[in-house]
């Protein structure tokens, strides 16, 4: 090192130290100008109508209506703005569902000399406690090798604080960042109900699967693997914005391209105090937003971009538009009256399928093709294996022994068992005693289970009264 360099470290080393100890100001990444953060299309079929989300930014909301609004399609359509409200987030609630790094790198510590991991928990709890008593919901899941559920949607605050405190450091297989995987199921988890919905990520680095890493499956992904354009569909799809907050000097190349085209924002945090901020940056922005109520058109393709102009400025959200009967839905009485009928003819064809003939033995029966499996022993696997008792083939998200259904011999009872959450009566569950007619929801396969009353549901009336 030449004398110059040496002086001029010398000169600059005590603003750095000052710096460090201070912490830079937390920062988004990229201007805030209008944006339209999230479309929502839950009331599409019954009312004729999308939702669409809007910050506006440095400009603010206040006295807005639908004359400064202009909605396009991609191809120059315009959509007629039927109302602007600037408070619905307030009056409604947000559903936020909190994905929090429980990595092996989370536990390093911070300039501060703090582990991460208590920096971290120390600012849900707080945010959890700044929304207890509104009308905002909430959910919390930790991710690192595997994705766990901390809180589901809905908990109450207390428990959520509580369970926020129960993450511990992992073991050496399960310290990798599978940060694509847990977002992606992440997104499957989130309740598909009308209104705002926010996924925040807190992670302090690169996305790590296990299976490239380590070289052998994955204990809950097996060999599959989550890329972010995956990611950034099922958002579209699903009508959720993702917010990220970066707790490390080194992001995830994909993670702030996937939060910008989701309606979303990244940003950086050193600290307790910062990652606080951050969480409430991010609510006060989304209370903030107006909704615009709009008359859907006649869409003749699923995937679509919406562009709102408003007080000279713009700004584009791709999003998707629910199939019908295998074409997009479009805003007339005969949508909502085709889905209807269709969801009225499903219950009967269930109805009729397991409760007008009865069965014999326990069975399980998939609702599009009608194959059918008896439950002969004590466990029957399905999955994509060819070993599995139920084979489910060329759905690569399934994996090779997705679930087991266990008999309990003593009681009679039978219980689906899955290392990944699958979907029952469309709740999320990784254990679930079964009673006949329960719907069991796996990768977009649905799978009836079925078993003769006396065997089954006898035993466990008989069961729950002991």
């Amino acid at each position: 090192m030449t004398i110059a360099r040496k002086a001029l470290s010398g000169a600059l080393l005590p603003v750095l130290c000052l710096w460090l100890a201070a912490g830079p100001a937390i920062a988004p990444v990229g201007a805030e100008g209008i944006r339209v953060t999230q479309v929502d299309v839950n009331n599409l079929l019954l009312r004729g109508e999308i939702r669409a989300y809007v910050s506006m930014g440095e400009s603010g909301s206040g006295e807005l209506g639908p004359g400064d609004f202009r909605v396009t399609e991609a191809d120059g359509s315009e959509l007629e703005v039927v109302s602007v409200d600037a408070t619905a987030n307030r009056d409604e609630g947000i559903g936020f569902l909190l994905l929090i790094d429980n990595s092996g790198s989370m536990y390093d510590e911070t300039y501060r000399g703090v582990p991460r991991i208590d920096d971290a928990k120390a600012a849900l709890g707080e945010f959890v406690a700044q929304v207890s008593g509104s009308r905002d919901t909430m959910g919390v899941l930790s991710f690192n090798t595997a994705l766990e559920e901390l809180a589901p949607m809905g908990s109450d605050p207390a428990n959520i604080q509580k369970r926020i405190q129960t993450l511990v450091r992992p073991g050496e297989d399960m310290s990798y960042t599978e940060l694509y995987q847990g977002l992606n199921q992440s997104i499957l988890d989130f309740p598909r109900v009308p209104g705002r919905k926010a996924l925040i990520v807190l992670s302090d680095g690169e996305d790590y699967p296990f299976f490239k890493n380590a070289g052998k499956p994955s204990p809950q992904w097996g060999e599959s693997a989550a890329t972010p354009d995956q990611v950034l569909s099922g958002l579209w799809d699903a009508g959720i914005t993702l917010y990220g907050i970066n707790f490390a000097d080194k992001r995830d190349p994909d993670l702030e391209r996937v939060a910008t085209a989701s309606g979303g924002r990244i940003f950086d945090a050193r600290g307790a105090e910062e990652l606080k901020d951050v969480y409430a940056n991010i609510r006060d922005s989304i209370q903030s937003e107006v909704r615009l109520t709009l008359k859907a058109p006649a869409y003749d393709s699923s995937e679509r971009t919406l562009t709102v102009r408003a007080r000279g400025g713009m700004d584009s959200r791709n999003y998707a538009v629910p199939l019908l009967f295998g074409a997009p839905g479009g805003g007339s009485i005969l949508v909502p009256l085709l889905f209807m009928l269709g969801g009225l003819g499903l219950l009967v064809f269930l109805f009729f399928m397991t409760f007008e003939r009865p069965v014999e033995s326990p069975q399980i029966q998939t609702v599009d093709s009608g194959m059918t499996i008896a439950l002969k022993g004590n466990a029957t696997v399905i999955g994509s294996s060819a070993d599995a008792q139920m084979t489910i083939a060329g759905n690569p998200a399934i994996d090779a022994e997705h679930a087991t259904i266990v008999r309990d011999d003593a009681t009679g009872t039978f219980t689906l068992v899955s290392k990944r959450r699958v979907r029952v009566n469309n709740n999320p569950v990784t254990r679930r005693e079964l009673a006949p007619g329960d719907v069991i929801q796996i990768e977009g396969t649905s799978i009836v289970f079925d078993a003769p009353v006396t065997t089954q549901v006898t035993k466990t009336l008989t069961k729950n009264k002991g």
